[in-house]
């Protein structure tokens, strides 16, 4: 392999492996200061809900679109 196309993909792995950590750090930011706002706001029950919306409506939650 030649040692440019070697240095193209080590740029590539490291920018992917850089924005999946920092897309977790914000998906993280954003879901703890939703969590902060709603209690704040008085909602006392505020979890994480395994599944997401999805798993909302397939259990019989009623959503109103």
């Amino acid at each position: 392999m030649s040692e440019q196309l070697r240095i193209i993909l080590i740029i590539i792995v490291s920018v992917s492996i850089f924005g999946l950590i920092v897309f977790v750090m914000v998906k993280n930011y954003i879901r703890n200061k939703i969590q902060y706002y709603l209690q704040e706001m008085g909602f006392t029950n505020v979890c994480h809900i395994e599944g997401g919306f999805g798993a909302m409506q397939n259990s019989g939650f009623k959503v109103i679109k």
